[in-house]
């Protein structure tokens, strides 16, 4: 690859590999909506991924340009029945979310999360 620093997803090295009866692999992405997964969603996309997203606010998922291309599961990294129903399926999982809006503390809510997933 020539150019990593704007990947599309296009490139050989970041195509998807399909799964033997010719579906794309799921990946799910935690995290879609902040800076670095609003970007990964449409390289993941590109790349021939299928792609879901758990996000607390559908309608701010479909603000995306990619929003109306993906599997949208509503909920929180903390809700364990949220969390089962996005990873069913899965091949592979980005974890790209974070409390720390959440102010002091926020290590045990980051912990908390990273335990239900």
């Amino acid at each position: 690859m020539d150019d990593l620093t704007a990947p599309t997803g296009r490139e050989e090295a970041l195509r998807a590999m399909p799964h033997p009866d010719g579906t794309a692999p799921r990946a799910l992405v935690l995290g879609a909506t902040g800076y670095l997964g609003g970007r990964l969603v449409p390289r993941l996309l590109g790349g021939g991924y299928s792609v879901r997203v758990l996000a607390r606010d559908a309608q701010r998922v479909a603000a995306f340009d990619w929003g109306s291309r993906v599997d949208v599961v509503e909920g929180d990294a903390t809700d364990e029945a949220a969390m089962g129903e996005a990873v069913r399926d899965v091949d592979v999982l980005y974890y790209l979310v974070h409390s720390m809006g959440a102010g002091k503390g926020f290590e045990a809510a980051d912990r908390a999360a990273a335990t239900t997933v």
